[in-house]
């Protein structure tokens, strides 16, 4: 009876995702994501590498794997967001068709498919998306566990968590409000407390031992503390930084507003209001982790909030009249505004930023964390004499362009890349002027025009600029004019 309606959302789901999926360059998070990724399945002592900066490694892990079965690097870490997203888009159905009707299930896929945030983060190499997944299973595990509890529904939920746990710390933020409804459920049900504990115990017992692995590696508790780069510390919630708080709520409203466009995020309070006692658990699931937000937030970025906004559209769809012109009504800004997403980012960006201020165009298209300048290093490169070896070298700096070079070419037998950087050196390089590097061509990119303490060994050869953006690139090759007694030889380390 289903077939029918999930086949056609699979394909309207497939035209949506697929086309120009590397179109938007590589973003500094995906490039590091990926690169980590990368270390992390070829180097058996890297398995757990992403903990230096204190991110889980499991879909690190598989970004890492796919990047060996795709030639294309931002492809094969983008595909496993695709995937991620086509399983939030299968809870999204399957849970708005237990919570309405069938009618609402479709719906509800359907904005998901098109809403221009949802579109974005299951074409981007990052984590939203599959913390999204894990947000709207763990509610149907949860809606199940609590219509009939068992044993099996409690493993099933706690499994979930875990997965989420093991992808982003941002998916704790469920346990919030899965606390809030459990104890609400059993004040309402004081009959059941003993039955639920025992299930809620063994089930959480199951989530400690699946992350018994991230547990037991002395990196994940080291740098747990580096989260504080992002959430607000106790101390510094005690001292009730109104506004903090106050901006980031105006944030939020403007992300839902905006990003999930008007008519949709309108009518999701619309059914809010008139669903608040029939389903106020779902209310809870999508409230509490947003009001988390606002709280701990540091500085908002419309990323923070995308994983929990999947309730909105289950509203929505449960909410609009259900005929043809309210369908219509309702997408017709989120097909335009996803099509010129899908054909044209930087249009897309330059229109968001008319009416967000969380467009975050500087990141994606103009500044030092877009991939624009990416590419025409890559295309620079691509276009150097390879009949000898290259070997491409930048500053020990992380993200963009650096990480990115990186997964472009450590597929490439003739091109290599790794970090040139005085702090890498031991030697005392004030007696000396010239490096002398035999079996390749060496070629320095700097950050405009940061040479990592290498100045004076360097000499420009060229200028890279991007299509988008006021950041370049220098193009240094290695002096040569030397003396014997001025010149030193030196061995790099390839990145792997």
């Amino acid at each position: 009876m289903i077939k029918k309606p999930l086949f056609l959302l699979l394909l309207l789901f497939t035209l949506t995702r697929l086309p120009n999926l590397t179109l938007l360059p590589i973003y500094a998070d995906e490039a590091n994501y990926l690169d980590w990724g990368w270390r992390s399945i070829q180097k058996p002592d890297h398995l757990f590498y992403s903990l230096y900066d204190a991110k889980q490694p499991l879909l690190i892990w598989i970004f890492g794997i796919s990047e060996i079965l795709f030639t294309d690097p931002l492809f094969a870490g983008r595909i496993v967001s695709v995937i991620a997203g086509l399983t939030c888009l299968l809870g999204i159905f399957f849970t708005t068709r237990r919570l309405f009707d069938p009618k609402s299930a479709f719906i509800a896929s359907v904005l998901y498919i098109l809403v221009p945030i949802f579109l974005f983060f299951d074409r981007q190499a990052l984590m939203e998306t599959s913390i999204a997944s894990v947000g709207i299973w763990s509610y149907y595990f949860l809606d199940r566990f609590l219509e009939k509890p068992g044993l099996k529904k409690s493993f099933c939920l706690f499994l979930t968590l875990a997965i989420g746990v093991w992808i982003k710390n941002s998916a704790l933020l469920f346990f919030v409000p899965f606390s809030i409804i459990i104890l609400l459920y059993l004040k309402k049900f004081p009959q059941q407390i003993y039955s639920i504990f025992n299930y809620l115990l063994f089930g959480f017992i199951l989530f400690l031992l699946t992350l018994s692995p991230l547990f037991f590696q002395a990196d994940f508790w080291k740098t747990f503390s580096l989260n504080s780069r992002y959430t607000l510390g106790l101390s510094e919630l005690f001292k009730f930084p109104i506004s903090v708080w106050l901006k980031n709520l105006l944030g939020i409203l403007d992300i839902s507003f905006f990003f999930l466009t008007p008519l949709i995020f309108l009518s999701a309070v619309w059914g809010i209001i008139k669903f608040k006692t029939s389903h106020f658990y779902l209310i809870l699931w999508l409230l509490i982790p947003l009001i988390q937000i606002i709280l701990t937030t540091r500085t908002l970025n419309f990323r923070y909030p995308a994983a929990f906004l999947i309730p909105y559209v289950i509203f929505t769809a449960a909410v609009i009249p259900k005929k043809v012109y309210s369908y219509l009504l309702i997408t017709c800004i989120p097909v335009i505004v996803s099509f010129i997403q899908i054909t044209n980012p930087p249009k897309y960006f330059e229109l968001l930023s008319r009416f967000s201020a969380y467009s975050y165009i500087n990141d994606y298209i103009t500044g030092d964390l877009s991939g624009y300048l990416v590419n025409a290093i890559v295309s620079y490169i691509n276009q150097l004499d390879n009949t000898t070896p290259i070997t491409v070298s930048f500053a020990l700096n992380s993200g963009n362009f650096e990480a990115a070079l990186i997964d472009y070419f450590h597929k490439n037998p003739r091109i290599s890349t790794t970090y040139f950087d005085s702090r890498l050196f031991s030697e005392k390089l004030n007696d000396f002027d010239c490096f002398y590097y035999s079996g390749s061509q060496l070629y320095f990119f700097a950050r405009e025009q940061q040479r990592g303490g290498m100045d004076r060994f360097l000499i420009k050869k060229d200028l890279i600029t991007p299509l988008h953006g006021r950041d370049y690139s220098t193009v240094y090759t290695l002096r040569n004019d030397c003396p014997p007694e001025k010149t030193i030889s030196i061995f790099l380390t390839a990145t792997y």
